[in-house]
């Protein structure tokens, strides 16, 4: 496969399907990421009458929302710049699902950065929160290094990952977030 022949709409349109609660696929400028996040507030007060649900939901939302959009703004990626980000509702849970390109070259770091993740229990992770923020290093998006490991807090769930190369120098990867309704 190679750059020119991936198509991300045709990975965007496999996961929406009639349980997608919200869904978009497109750039992540800031004028995007505000319009995003206005959308994904109005849809959840309209459509879910749990403030807990509504609140669990958009926290997530937004820091995997910011995550892309802090990468994206990486010029080594050109014009590989198109997301996906799709909700679906299951029986008892939520599943975020975003999909982006990055570099090739990143995947071993982003892979032992979520296996890290995933293996650390809920106390292991609250203790390397408060640690990373203590000493405040920056990451490669420009924050402290805190999205995975407070999406792995706050859904309370491993986080599943796939990465596709498609040439030498970009692949895909897919992130998917998964947490209970209750």
């Amino acid at each position: 496969m190679n750059i020119s022949t991936f198509d991300i709409k045709q990975r965007y349109a496999q996961l929406t399907r009639d349980s997608t609660v919200f869904s978009y696929l497109g750039n992540l400028s800031t004028a995007d990421l505000n319009t995003v996040l206005k959308s994904i507030e109005l849809l959840l007060s309209a459509n879910y009458s749990s403030k807990g649900l509504q609140k669990k939901l958009f926290n997530l939302l937004i820091e995997i929302t910011q995550n892309l959009y802090n990468y994206l703004k990486s010029p080594v990626l050109e014009d590989r710049t198109e997301v996906f980000i799709v909700v679906l509702e299951c029986e008892n849970t939520h599943k975020i699902k975003t999909g982006n390109f990055l570099l090739t070259r990143e995947i071993a770091s982003i892979r032992s950065r979520i296996e890290m993740v995933n293996a650390l229990n809920n106390e292991e992770l609250k203790e390397l929160y408060r640690g990373i923020l203590d000493v405040g290093i920056p990451s490669h998006g420009g924050g402290a290094g805190l999205g995975l490991i407070d999406l792995a807090r706050k859904s309370g769930r491993k986080l599943s990952y796939n990465f596709e190369e498609i040439d030498e120098k970009f692949s895909f990867f897919t992130l998917e977030v998964t947490f209970a309704n209750s």
